[in-house]
Order: structure tokens, then C-alpha cells, then sequence
């Protein structure tokens, strides 16, 4: 009777997060195989099937928000791997999801922290940016899977780029951590502090 009650338990689980979406991606379903992998020497590059739909989950975020975004994928070495824009997307956006996607990819972080980090003066623009080569805005987050980081996504254009991001590596690789939290900006002599 225990035995069938535990079982009976643990089927419930595994329903409850299955209904709920909440189920992560496995590695391998996420990532290159065959004469693909072999050829580069790279066994987790994630593929571009994966990219596409990150991308597509990003983009009806994106949709139901009433926005346009444009979106960046990089793999672990700053090579894009997929790129979308939707239509009304111009320069400014298209570079900010680039630039998103690399520092995510030099940090291994969410923006959102460098973005902090310079608000609560911690470092400057001009070093984050010119010297560690970051951009201190929110909307990269890293691509993380069974403790591998396979790459970044960057989104640009909108007022919810970090909540798009989540939401494309929730639809596809699964539970994420919970976005970082908006610090003030910490007063100084040059904002009147």
C-alpha cells in the first residue's frame, strides 16, 4: 500500500509540472548531434531548431505585449547563431539586442546585474562598457542547461526585452531563476546627491 501511494504521489508530481509547463528542456534535446557536433568538435553548441524556437517564443511574447522586439542568439563564443527583427525594429534596436546577447555572454549573467551595478555607481558606463566591453541594460540573460552554458539571448526594442528573453528560455529550456530586481540609482554629486 505504501509502495502504490508513493507511486501514486510521485505520478501526481510529474503531472502537476508537466500541466504547468514547468518541465526543463534535457541537454541533448537542446543541443547539435551527429556530423554536425563531430565536425566542429563542440558537443553542446546549441542548435539552430533550438535558436528558432527561443526566437519564436520571444517574438508571440512580444506579440501579445503589443511590442516589437528584435532578437539575438549567441553561442558561448559570440558567434550569432539566429537573429530576428520584427517589423518596425530599426538600428538602435537590432544593436542592442547584439550587444545584450555579447554581455551576457562575457558575464555568464543577466544585464540586469551590470545595469545595477552602474546605477548603484559600483562601476561607470565608460568602464563597463569600454573596458569589459558590457552594456548596462537590462534584456540579455545567458542560456544555461543542466549546468552548461550553451550561449546568450539578447532582446532589444521594447519596454519588457528581459521579460521576452525569459520568456523564450522558460518555453524552451524550462524553469529559469527569477529575473533580478530593479535597484535605484544611488545618489551622487553629478544627480544632485
Amino acid at each position: 500500500m505504501h509502495k502504490l501511494r508513493t507511486i501514486l504521489i510521485a505520478a501526481a508530481a510529474a503531472g502537476a509540472l508537466i500541466a504547468t509547463g514547468a518541465v526543463a528542456a534535457s541537454l541533448d534535446s537542446l543541443v547539435i548531434h551527429g556530423d554536425a557536433a563531430k565536425k566542429i568538435h563542440e558537443k553542446y553548441a546549441l542548435s539552430i531548431d533550438t535558436a528558432k524556437k527561443m526566437s519564436a517564443a520571444c517574438v508571440a511574447f512580444a506579440k501579445q505585449k503589443n511590442v516589437a522586439v528584435s532578437v539575438a542568439i549567441m553561442d558561448p563564443f559570440g558567434e550569432m547563431i539566429y537573429f530576428e527583427r520584427m517589423d518596425g525594429q530599426g538600428k538602435l534596436n537590432t544593436s542592442t539586442a547584439i550587444l545584450k546577447a555579447k554581455t551576457a555572454l562575457v558575464t555568464r549573467a543577466s544585464t540586469h546585474l551590470v545595469m545595477n551595478n552602474v546605477l548603484q555607481g559600483n562601476v561607470s558606463d565608460f568602464r563597463a562598457g569600454y573596458w569589459n566591453g558590457e552594456f548596462a541594460n537590462k534584456g540579455g540573460l545567458p542560456i544555461i542547461a543542466e549546468d552548461q552554458f550553451l550561449g546568450a539571448i539578447g532582446v532589444g526594442g521594447s519596454n519588457v526585452d528581459e521579460e521576452c528573453a525569459q520568456a523564450a528560455l522558460e518555453a524552451v529550456v524550462g524553469p529559469q531563476p527569477p529575473l533580478v530586481q530593479n535597484l535605484p540609482r544611488r545618489p551622487t554629486a553629478a544627480n544632485g546627491g
